[in-house]
């Protein structure tokens, strides 16, 4: 969609579980993409741990975040989905600012969540 690719590096513990075959399998703990267009630095993570929250530490190296906007996909209950019937039971939130200290970013990604942090650059 115009915008370039940013390389990204994530740290997590890693969610495991089994499958019905009995299987041990897992996911990356915190997995995501990074975009670079006109300035702005997209970010979308997943947290695909049903139960736990995720906080980790977002570095931007060779630039200065001026700030940032957050929308987060997140149901009530995981197995929550969108029918004819009920198009919004899954939503995104409103795009809301995230309050930010110094570098480098706390962020704190919910239990079983896609989200999509805006960083305008300076």
């Amino acid at each position: 969609q115009g915008a370039r690719a940013v390389r990204t590096v994530s740290s997590a513990p890693p969610v495991g579980w089994k499958d019905t075959q009995g299987r041990e399998q897992t996911l990356w703990g915190l997995n995501g993409s990074a975009s670079l267009k006109d300035g702005a630095l997209t970010l979308t993570v997943t947290n695909p741990h049903l139960a736990e929250p995720r906080e980790t530490e977002i570095a931007v190296r060779g630039a200065t975040v001026r700030s940032v906007r957050a929308t987060t996909l997140v149901a009530r209950d995981v197995h929550d989905h969108n029918t004819f019937e009920a198009p919004h039971t899954v939503a995104p939130t409103a795009a809301q600012e995230v309050a930010r200290g110094d570098s480098p970013l706390l962020y704190r990604f919910p239990a079983a969540s896609v989200t999509r942090l805006e960083m305008t650059l300076g």
